[in-house]
């Protein structure tokens, strides 16, 4: 899959406010014109190569094992949509 070209913070639509208040990471409109955060390649990889469920992962912070922030960063790395991650993340506020 091609990489899509970062787009400037003006251009997201205001919906996403909250998203891209959380970090400076960039973000990237897909192809289907799904505004999305830019992936991190190795994240990725590492991910598919562990065969791990993101759910375990969920389970993993809701039992304080990996910290919220952590999560989020995870979820943000391997490329996740705001709207996903608005669903995910709604009311939290953390600075990742």
């Amino acid at each position: 899959m091609s990489e899509a070209k970062v787009v400037e913070r003006h251009e997201i639509p205001v919906r996403y406010k909250s998203q891209i208040a959380l970090s400076d990471h960039s973000i990237i409109r897909d192809e289907d014109g799904t505004y999305r955060y830019k992936r991190n390649r190795l994240v990725v990889y590492l991910f598919m190569k562990s065969g791990l469920d993101v759910n375990h992962l969920v389970d993993l912070a809701e039992n304080e094992m990996v910290s919220a922030e952590e999560l989020m960063q995870f979820y943000r790395d391997k490329g996740y949509t705001l709207c996903g991650f608005e669903e995910i993340f709604a009311g939290k506020t953390y600075d990742i």
